[in-house]
């Protein structure tokens, strides 16, 4: 059952939301420095989010012993939102790599319509969970596609 926030934002008729997006470049490398990443303030979340997707664009190629890094995407109250693992065998830009939702890699096949709620009030914040290992490189730009729930 939907909160009485979002129940009363869909029972309005005619009202149009536009799906947003945050971006940001990780560094996967082993070693570099990895602070946690307010992705989408709290400010900007006064009724809700539905994440639609998330994925990344590798930005710099992906090496190592270990050559994948993973991003971790959760809410305030560290729900896990969900995990993005990156890797890169071809030339930067040209590898996409679709995101996950709480491990659901087929967005539209997923039984429970590969979408997460955020609470009214919480940030959506990312943090690189995983790095690369050895004489490591590897960046990812993170983009998180969601719609604020309207009043």
């Amino acid at each position: 059952m939907a909160s009485p926030t979002v129940q009363s934002s869909l029972t309005k008729r005619g009202v149009s939301v536009t799906a947003q997006m945050a971006v940001a470049e990780f560094d996967c490398a082993d070693g570099a420095a990895n602070p946690t990443i307010v992705m989408i303030p709290a400010a900007l979340n006064k009724n809700g989010l539905v994440i639609l997707h998330i994925w990344a664009i590798n930005t710099e190629v992906y090496a190592g012993t270990e050559d994948q890094g993973i991003i971790t995407v959760s809410d305030e109250s560290d729900n896990s939102l969900g995990t993005m693992t990156v890797s890169d065998s071809g030339a930067v830009k040209d590898d996409f790599e679709a995101g996950s939702l709480d491990d659901h890699t087929d967005l539209a096949a997923a039984a429970d319509l590969g979408a997460r709620m955020v609470a009214a009030g919480e940030y959506v914040d990312a943090v690189v969970t995983q790095q690369t290992t050895g004489a490591s490189t590897g960046k990812s730009l993170l983009i998180i596609e969601y719609l604020a729930i309207p009043e």
